[in-house]
C-alpha cells in the first residue's frame, strides 16, 4: 500500500491534485482535507475563502470524471477516534480492493 501526497488525479485529463491518494495496486482512494471550514462550508477570513475556493475546483473536477473523494473536513480533525476509524476503515476498503484474486480452475 501507497500513500502519495499532491499526485495529479487523472493527468490525462487535467492538472488537479489529489492532497493524498491511497494506492494498492490499481485500486486508488482520493482524499481531501478541508483545514478551511467544516462540512457547512463557513469560512471566517480571506485565507480560509481561498482555500475553500481550492477545494471547489477539485471538487468539479472529480464530479466530472466521476469519481467521489473522501473529504476530511476541519471539524473532523477535533474528533481523533473518529478520524482514525475513518483513515482504518479507508486502509482496509484498499487493501480489500487491491487484494490480488486466484483464479478457481
Amino acid at each position: 500500500m501507497e500513500i502519495d501526497l499532491h499526485q495529479p488525479i487523472m493527468a490525462d485529463l487535467g492538472a488537479e491534485k489529489a492532497d493524498l491518494t491511497l494506492r494498492r495496486r490499481s485500486a486508488a482512494c482520493f482524499i481531501e482535507v478541508i483545514g478551511s471550514c467544516g462540512p457547512n462550508r463557513i469560512t471566517r477570513n480571506d485565507h480560509e475563502l481561498r482555500g475553500l475556493e481550492r477545494f471547489e475546483r477539485r471538487e468539479a473536477f472529480y464530479r466530472r470524471v466521476g469519481i467521489t473523494p473522501v473529504c476530511i473536513f476541519l471539524d473532523l480533525l477535533a474528533r481523533p477516534e473518529d478520524l482514525k476509524a475513518l483513515c482504518q476503515s479507508l486502509v482496509d476498503r484498499i487493501a480489500d480492493d487491491g487484494r490480488d484474486r486466484e483464479m478457481s480452475l
